[in-house]
């Protein structure tokens, strides 16, 4: 097995020395680069996660020109001032309506079309231009370079655990992938 030492000093300048967050929440922005030259599509799995299904099934998915594919993130808000504040901060961040907002936790990533449109480094650059607004530095960055360009994965393969309003969803489908974000 040949081996490759990755140098994530770049990463480190993104944030700044005394962020609480560390090189390893964008690692998923360099691994195309990383692992490209040797895969066509990589499976990015957060670590807060469980596998409860075969996961093969996801790199038959057919992307198109898609950079990745992940899991539009749905929103219940308990009242006005919250779906405001939501979209104030899509707006804020460039995207566009209607927002398609993805969780970055389980990405499909297929290395051509990501590298092609140079995702990683665009969505590098936005966080290190963005830091006050980007909550969620990856997540955020990827969104607003991405802007809803990406295809939907279906919620089985990025389900929140069985709680509140995902509890019908629970009822009705066998999560493969159980996200405790």
């Amino acid at each position: 097995i040949e081996h490759q030492l990755a140098d994530f000093s770049e990463l480190k300048k993104v944030f700044g020395q005394n962020d609480r967050l560390t090189t390893a929440t964008l690692v998923k922005l360099i691994l195309p680069e990383l692992l490209g030259t040797r895969h066509e599509r990589i499976l990015y799995l957060d670590c807060d996660l469980t596998i409860h299904a075969d996961l093969s099934p996801l790199f038959a998915l057919e992307l198109g020109d898609m950079p990745l594919a992940a899991n539009q993130r749905g929103a219940v808000f308990s009242n006005d001032q919250l779906k405001r504040s939501a979209e104030t901060h899509f707006e804020e961040l460039g995207m566009t309506r209607p927002f398609r907002y993805f969780n970055s936790g389980v990405m499909l990533i297929d290395v051509a079309n990501w590298t092609r449109e140079n995702v990683g480094r665009r969505t590098l650059d936005f966080i290190a231009a963005n830091k006050d607004l980007c909550e969620l530095p990856d997540e955020d960055g990827l969104n607003a370079v991405l802007n809803g360009r990406f295809a939907n994965l279906s919620p089985i393969w990025n389900m929140n655990p069985r709680r509140g309003p995902f509890m019908p969803l629970h009822a009705r489908h066998q999560s493969a992938i159980v996200h405790y974000s």
